[in-house]
């Protein structure tokens, strides 16, 4: 019997960053994010995008699906072969949500500080019932 002791959480590490590689869309991976649902808006909050490149960050709204993808780089230049442990994923990422409500894009803010990525999509408020009077024939005088 050997006294090695095999390593359960690293087998599950290994094999959750491979199924995330496998599933990623176009080699990007997904990021992490909250939403707070408040009565004007909706609010999305994402992790710390360390070592994001300001000019890669794109935050779209298109048939109330909102996508965020950009692009992250280490802050530490070393090689690959130096590194005992590297979980902190770089390179291109994508978040798509589909919304529960409809938003405005126009009022649509996005604000990156400190590396965390914070979106506030206002909701539209439905308007009230509006009664519309339709004119026919029979209203106009007869010549």
């Amino acid at each position: 019997m050997s006294n090695k002791s095999f390593d359960f959480g690293h087998m599950r590490q290994s094999i959750n960053r491979v199924l995330e590689d496998t599933f990623s869309l176009g080699g990007s991976f997904s990021i992490p994010i909250d939403i707070i649902d408040t009565e004007a808006s909706l609010i999305v909050v994402t992790v710390p995008l360390v070592g994001i490149i300001p000019e890669k960050l794109d935050v779209s709204i298109n048939n109330d699906i909102l996508t965020i993808s950009g692009e992250t780089q280490p802050e530490l230049d070393y090689p690959e072969d130096v590194y005992l442990k590297r979980e902190r994923r770089y390179g291109r990422f994508q978040r798509r949500v589909a919304l529960p409500y409809v938003v405005d894009p126009d009022q649509t803010t996005a604000e990156l500080k400190h590396h965390v990525l914070k979106i506030t999509l206002p909701k539209v408020r439905s308007a009230e019932p509006k009664v519309i009077h339709v004119k026919s024939n029979s209203d106009q005088p007869q010549a």
